[in-house]
């Protein structure tokens, strides 16, 4: 705990955190402040600064709104990402309790710290607005939102949503997605696996298409997909395995024309769970025994034949 926490890129209680040009981006508040604002910082966390003051500018403006109909209980959530010198920020508003939640895409200059204005705005009815994933594909911002919906405990459901914004003018359309096992944002597409089926894609077109053929085995137990940079992993879930046959995990890796590069073996019972265009990290899952083991994958040897899954030291 020593050695982490001494650590000058360590955040705690942030929305996101995002290298950018060779800069560490993280919110927080600054010293003796209350205000929620973009930290920018060397990429080992040394030498931090205030790149933009107040990212919440959005929450001020709407609870001055709030209050003046005497809505004092407001609830919501915040994030943001960095494309081009322009932070774009997330934000989910509502009364607490209440039956609709305003989302809105707000943008500010990441070299002047300045607050450029409202890119997007659209009421969803429900409570509890969260923005889950964002992707930007060419000029378009592709988000993957949840709402909870339903008047009681009997009704009530979470629901997810699919959202494309133009980053140039603000106009959006809704993607459609059937119920599904699992998806992820790829390449500008939804891709997800309806029960016991292939793999799907679909956009804003809302013509879906099977992009990866699954054997019967992946098809009924169902697959976790995974989206890493240029990747797209798809990993068997195993629930469904005959207890008598022995399980030899895996997950396979895909390029962005659904081609597969490698099929990898995995050692125990592990997902993808995060990386970047040099790694991909693997934790254990639903094992007490494993539940704190690291694994990871050098990106570079995709490809050749010779993925080895290492396992990581953690103190």
């Amino acid at each position: 705990n020593k050695r982490v926490y001494g650590c000058e890129a360590l955040y705690a209680d942030n929305m996101d955190v995002q290298v950018y040009n060779g800069k560490l981006y993280a919110d927080g508040k600054p010293e003796n402040e209350n205000v929620q604002s973009l930290i920018v910082s060397n990429v080992d966390g040394t030498d931090k600064t205030v790149a933009i003051h107040n990212i919440n500018k959005r929450w001020d403006k709407e609870l001055e709104n709030l209050a003046d109909d005497k809505i004092y209980n407001v609830v919501g959530s915040t994030r943001w990402t960095i494309y081009e010198d322009i932070v774009y920020v997330y934000t989910s508003i509502g009364a607490s309790g209440g039956n609709n939640m305003d989302f809105y895409i707000d943008k500010y200059d990441l070299n002047t710290g300045e607050y450029i204005g409202e890119l997007f705005k659209q009421t969803f009815e429900g409570s509890n607005l969260i923005t889950q994933e964002v992707i930007r594909y060419d000029n378009k911002i592709l988000l993957k939102l949840s709402i909870e919906i339903g008047a009681n405990e009997v009704e009530h459901q979470e629901k997810e949503m699919y959202l494309e914004v133009d980053m140039a003018d603000g106009s959006a359309s809704d993607i459609k997605v059937p119920s599904t096992k699992t998806e992820a944002l790829y390449n500008g597409k939804v891709i997800y696996q309806p029960k016991a089926d292939n793999v799907y894609e679909t956009d804003s077109n809302n013509q879906p298409k099977v992009c990866i053929e699954l054997n019967d085995f992946e098809k009924e137990c169902g697959v976790l997909i995974t989206s890493l940079d240029k990747y797209l992993l798809i990993t068997p879930l195993f629930i469904y395995a005959p207890e008598t046959e022995k399980i030899t995990y895996y997950t396979k890796v895909y390029d962005e024309n659904y081609k597969l590069l490698e099929t990898i073996e995995l050692p125990e019972d592990v997902l993808p769970m995060a990386g970047c265009s040099n790694e991909i990290l693997l934790r254990a899952r639903n094992d007490e025994l494993f539940a704190h083991r690291y694994f990871g994958i050098d990106a570079s040897q995709i490809g050749t034949g010779n993925v080895e899954v290492k396992e990581y030291t953690v103190q």
